[in-house]
């Protein structure tokens, strides 16, 4: 960022957990059909587990998905109060005739 601070954007982070729930939609669905193990001869058991393991292996992914798109959505609220939060005290301190904190905090050679 040219103004050296962090920046965000709002949408991507949206697209972001909208990927994440359409990923997690997914995996639902393919970990709720009823597959039903091949006859693999004397191997029919261990390629039932091997199934059985996939399916779990999906619906924890599925599970996966769902809490990180939460949190992506609880990052985009965040980061989007601290802006407006910033901005209506940067528009408060300018309506009373004071200096930006970030201008103060930046002259500023005090102790920390």
């Amino acid at each position: 960022m040219s103004d050296g601070g962090y920046g965000y954007d709002p949408n991507g982070l949206t697209q972001v957990a909208g990927h994440l729930n359409a990923a997690r939609d997914d995996l639902t669905t393919v970990a709720s059909q009823e597959i039903t193990a091949p006859d693999a001869g004397a191997s029919s058991d261990v390629v039932a587990k091997a199934i059985a393991d996939l399916v779990g292996a999906a619906v924890g992914a599925a599970s996966v998905a769902e809490q990180t798109g939460a949190n992506v959505n609880t990052a985009n609220g965040a980061y989007g109060a601290f802006e407006n939060n910033e901005a209506g005290a940067t528009l408060r301190e300018t309506e009373k005739g004071m200096q930006p904190y970030t201008d103060l905090m930046q002259n500023y050679n005090g102790p920390m």
